[in-house]
Order: structure tokens, then C-alpha cells, then sequence
């Protein structure tokens, strides 16, 4: 449970995989972007909403759920009768974002969607870490069961991990959320 895990899977990164983590948030607030004026919304609602809808959810979906959630809105549907890839409260949260009844703030608990939505809508900060499943089992050096990953989201065993984070940004001179990005790709493909 080290800086040294994380360096090791980053170290194993095929050139893809580090490509793609080099510019996946950078990517994913362009998209984002585009999403929102396409659809005549706010940014920071629409990043907000995407954010919420991740806990669990794939990225992939994450970004399907989000169009989905854009069209229920715009068309006046109640937040209960959407149907997401996500958990129910995550839809509830995110609709709540997107038509702005709530403001998207850190609260205990959210550390991980705190963190995404940072990284998203600041892309080159390197205030923001997002530390998922992945990056707790990257940290951790193997997979990890479920019940075992909860413990890590506390707020100490969270603050940990991104205190090693911050130690291989140091060492590589990527910002964090690369790093992160990097060995979510890497680990999602060897965990296959």
C-alpha cells in the first residue's frame, strides 16, 4: 500500500493506455462542453450532473446516462422515473445538479465525486485526485473485495492514498489526475 504501487502500474502502462490518461480529463471536459452548449445549459451544472451519476457506474454509461438524463430534464420527466446505469440516489443527485434545485458541493462521503467533477471542469489543477475503486486497488497493489474498498473512502485512508499520489507526481511531473488516469486505464485492462 504505497507510492511505490501506484509508480509500478503506471510504469506498466502501454503507450496507449498512457496516452489516453494523459488527456482523458481534458477530454472529458471538452466533451462535456460541447454537451452543454449543444443542449443550451450550464458547464458547471452539466459537469456537476455528470460527476454524480459516476459512483459505480461505467464510463462509458456515465456519459450515456448523462444524454439520458439531459432529454428527461428537457422534457419535464420527475427524477424517479428515469432509468439509469446508476444508483437511484446518484440519478436524483445529478437531475437535482443539472436543473439546478442543488448546487454541487463537497460534502463527507463525496470526496471521490468532489474530486472527479474538479478535475473535469479544471483539467490542468493539480489541487484534484480522483480516487475511485481502481485507484484504491492500484494504491493497494491487488484487487480488492468490496467491503474491503469502502473502508479505503474514509476520509483518513482517502486523504492517504492521494498524499501518494502527490508523491509520484513529484517523482514524473504529471499532474495527479494523469497519474490517476493512467493507471485507471492500465489497471481496468490488466483487471480484465
Amino acid at each position: 500500500m504505497s507510492a511505490k504501487n501506484i509508480m509500478r502500474v503506471l510504469l506498466q502502462a502501454s503507450p496507449e493506455q498512457y496516452e489516453q490518461g494523459l488527456t482523458a480529463y481534458q477530454g472529458y471536459h471538452d466533451t462535456l462542453k460541447v454537451t452543454a452548449a449543444k443542449n443550451d445549459l450550464d458547464f458547471e451544472k452539466v459537469v456537476a450532473a455528470f460527476s454524480a451519476l459516476s459512483p459505480g457506474n461505467k464510463l462509458e454509461l456515465n456519459f450515456k446516462d448523462l444524454d439520458t438524463l439531459i432529454v428527461a430534464v428537457k422534457t419535464f420527466k420527475e427524477a424517479s422515473s428515469i432509468r439509469l446505469h446508476c444508483y437511484s440516489s446518484c440519478t436524483q443527485r445529478a437531475y437535482e445538479y443539472l436543473t439546478g434545485w442543488e448546487t454541487f458541493k463537497p460534502t463527507r462521503g463525496n470526496s471521490k465525486t468532489w474530486n472527479f467533477y474538479n478535475n473535469i471542469l479544471n483539467p490542468k489543477s493539480p489541487d484534484y485526485v480522483t480516487i475511485d475503486r481502481h485507484a484504491i486497488e492500484v494504491w493497494h497493489g491487488k484487487e480488492i473485495s468490496e467491503e474491503a474498498r469502502k473502508k479505503y473512502f474514509y476520509k483518513t485512508k482517502y486523504n492517504q492514498i492521494v498524499d501518494d499520489f502527490k508523491k509520484v507526481v513529484k517523482q514524473t511531473g504529471l499532474l495527479p489526475q494523469q497519474i490517476q488516469a493512467i493507471t485507471w486505464y492500465t489497471w481496468k485492462e490488466r483487471s480484465k
